[in-house]
Parts: structure tokens; sequence; C-alpha cells
């Protein structure tokens, strides 16, 4: 029996020390792993920092870039209004304009479009156009329109051959508005205009 003790106690004593190594083993795996995971855990960590920070950057860039761009709209409708309120200011002072300026700008009209013999009519709301200044203007080439109606406000038409031509300084204006929008927008806010 003794021997039976002995091989008993051997027995268990290589199952302890068996037993003790397997948990020296599964601890120094279960740090390994621990170790493994908190520098995986680190390394996320620090690349969702980073990648976080550039979300921030890029954010910030673009409300920044929301905000300028707004306040330069805010800045380009108001120089527009000014623009806009300017040639209106001046069409509404093309109403005082005196005879002798509008004949002065009939004639230089006329002179440029190179109009042949022919008749007009005078705008149904025209004061400052006289039937005598249409034809003083043209050299007596013109003749007053009778059977034609008069379907318009301002300035003269004219009638030769087969074209027509629309002279006043409203039309003017209407016609070299944008133009006008632009150099009035480059006197004002002191930029060239394209």
């Amino acid at each position: 029996m003794q021997e039976l003790n002995e091989v008993s106690k051997k027995i268990i004593s290589d199952a302890n020390a068996e037993k003790a190594k397997i948990i020296n083993e599964a601890k120094n795996q279960a740090s390994e792993i621990v170790a493994d995971a908190t520098n995986k855990a680190d390394r996320i960590l620090s690349d969702a920092k980073k990648q976080a920070q550039e979300n921030y950057s890029k954010v910030l860039e673009l409300e920044n870039y929301k905000s300028e761009s707004s306040i330069e709209q805010s800045v380009l409708k108001e120089k527009i209004k000014l623009v806009e309120e300017t040639i209106k200011k001046a069409k509404g002072q093309l109403e005082d304009v005196d005879g002798k300026k509008v004949e002065s700008f009939l004639k230089k009209a006329y002179g440029q479009l190179g109009i042949g013999p022919g008749t007009y009519l005078i705008g149904s709301e025209e004061k400052r156009i006289s039937p005598q200044m249409v034809e003083s203007i043209s050299g007596g080439k013109l003749k007053r329109e009778d059977k034609r109606k008069t379907d318009f406000k301002k300035g003269i038409r004219i009638f030769s051959g087969k074209a027509q031509f629309s002279i006043s300084p409203e039309e003017y204006l209407e016609t070299y508005t944008d133009e006008l929008v632009m150099d009035t927008a480059a006197f004002l806010f002191g930029k060239d205009k394209d």
C-alpha cells in the first residue's frame, strides 16, 4: 500500500505541477492578449482622435466658408441694390431732361443710324419732342405718319423702307442697362469691369 500511496502522491504531484504549468501558461497568454488588446485599443483611440480632429477641421473650414459666403452675398445684394437704385434714379431723371438735350440726343442717334427718308411717330406720353424737332434733325427726310397708331409712350419710332427704328433716351438707357450697371458698379466700388 505504501507503494500505492507513493504512486498516488506522484500522480497528484505531477497533476499539480501540470496544473500550475497550464495556469501559468494561461496567465501568460492572458497577459499577452490583454497587452495586445490594450495596444489595439490605444491605436484605435489615437486614430479616432486624429480622424475627429480632421473632421473638426473640415467642418470648421466649411462653416467659415459658409459664413464668409453669406457675408459676401449680403454685401453683394446691397451693392446690387445700390446700383439698381442709382439706375432707377437715372431713369427718373430722364423725365426732367429738357428739350434741347433730347433734341441733341435724337440728332446724334439719328445720324449714327444712317436712316434714309421715311415717316415717324411720336410716343403717346412724349412732351419733349415736337414734329418740328423731328423734321429738323432729319433735314426734312422724315414726315409725320398719319396712318399708324401710336403704341409706345416715349421717344420716336421711325419707319424707313422695311426698317423700323425706336429712338428715345429711356430706350437707350434700357438697352444699355447691363453695361451701365457694370460702369456704375465700377465707379461706385472702385473695380474695373471685366
